[in-house]
């Protein structure tokens, strides 16, 4: 996640790097009652380094074609989300929830 230091999110993870967050969106419009929801818990990590910020900008410009598209004086953080929960539902074909608790590799 790209974000900067003056962010209320970055003073709350320099306090306590444990968070959650939610990304919700629709289903095409044959189920669009069913949302889909991902809750993920995680440990976070505030990268400054503008060496490390600069790769994680070259890698998402390469990925998804947006490079580093804000202004000259943004001092941009990257933060690195590592999780250790994973709950997903509301996808095609499966009614149970799907959760992760285990990620190995990470």
């Amino acid at each position: 996640v790209l974000t900067q230091d003056v962010q209320p999110k970055t003073m709350h993870i320099r306090r306590n790097p444990q968070i959650g967050f939610l990304l919700s969106g629709m289903q095409p419009r044959e189920r669009a009652n069913d949302p889909i929801n991902v809750f993920v818990q995680a440990t976070a990590k505030l990268i400054d380094d503008e060496g490390e910020v600069a790769r994680f900008l070259e890698k998402r410009e390469r990925l998804t074609g947006r490079g580093a598209d804000s202004p000259e004086d943004y001092q941009p953080l990257v933060i690195l989300a590592t999780p250790h929960y994973l709950r997903a539902e509301g996808f095609t074909g499966r009614r149970q929830p799907i959760v992760y608790r285990d990620f190995p590799g990470l």
